[in-house]
């Protein structure tokens, strides 16, 4: 993997990885110079931030743990290959409620991304809470089923619909 390749994040890793074992082999440096028992050299400052490196190694391969595209520290089922869906502009034209711009951006993120339950979710919502309109919100329930295999996004669906439609 190329440098290009590293996320923002892995790069503040291995920076925070350096200044680690610099300020480690610092501590080290001070600690032998105050207790008297070695004078410390560029050449031993350099050896024991060497040292400091080397005991770094196991983050190193924690590394891979927390940045690796397959899995992920904090989310080990997740794993996208794509950018994910942004939400934050239909649920603010929804807060403002502009209701129409709202329903046009979730049905463009549908068609960008069928096979996730948010956006239907949030439009059935829309359509249920704001709107009023319990058919438009089963119709994008029935929308959704078609564009959603079975699987974990495919039960988020189903468990919304039936919130919805349990007060019916």
């Amino acid at each position: 993997m190329g440098m290009r390749d590293w996320s923002r994040y892995e790069i503040y890793f291995h920076l925070a990885l350096v200044l680690l074992a610099a300020g480690m082999a610092f501590v080290i440096s001070v600690a032998l110079s105050f207790l008297g028992k070695v004078e410390i050299t560029p050449m031993r400052y350099l050896a024991i931030l060497a040292l400091a490196l080397i005991l770094m190694l196991p983050l190193l391969l924690l590394r891979r743990k927390l940045f690796n595209g397959a899995s992920n520290f904090f989310f080990p089922d997740a794993s996208y290959d794509r950018p994910q869906p942004v939400y934050s502009r239909p649920a603010a034209l929804r807060a403002q409620n502009r209701l129409d711009e709202a329903i046009a951006e979730y049905e463009a993120i549908i068609a960008e991304y069928p096979d996730l339950a948010r956006a239907y979710v949030e439009l059935m919502d829309l359509y249920d809470l704001d709107l009023h309109d319990r058919e438009k919100a089963a119709e994008v329930y029935r929308r959704g089923c078609a564009g959603i295999p079975d699987g974990r996004e495919r039960r988020l669906l189903d468990e919304q619909y039936r919130e919805i439609t349990r007060g019916a």
